[in-house]
């Protein structure tokens, strides 16, 4: 998903709705390093909440052995951060990650 658009877009949901039925559908959030705390928790809520609104059906997490059910569920839509490139953080480590100016995100 786009991050400079805060919801999911005509085009997703009309995917979504022809597909949620067929396969499981995980929302996932790509370069959310990119946003504040604040800002993907409204990102998120927003997306949980057109995807009620049209009924689409996302995958459901099996129970665990512990009864520990909502801890996957509460992350949803899951926020991830990916990286394709070596760089060196704070502590001269090689790690996989994407540099800013304020520091390294190890992937």
């Amino acid at each position: 998903m786009d991050l400079t658009v805060k919801y999911l877009t005509v085009y997703f949901v009309q995917a979504m709705i022809r597909l949620h039925d067929k396969v499981n559908i995980v929302p996932v959030i790509g370069k959310s390093d990119s946003c504040t705390k604040e800002e993907l928790n409204k990102f998120k809520t927003k997306i949980l909440s057109q995807l009620k609104e049209h009924s689409i059906n996302i995958y459901e997490f099996p129970a665990t052995e512990n009864n520990q059910v909502d801890w996957m569920r509460e992350r949803l839509p899951f926020a991830v951060v990916g990286s394709n490139t070596i760089v060196e953080d704070a502590e001269g480590r090689k790690v996989r990650g994407r540099e800013y100016p304020w520091g390294v995100v190890n992937i």
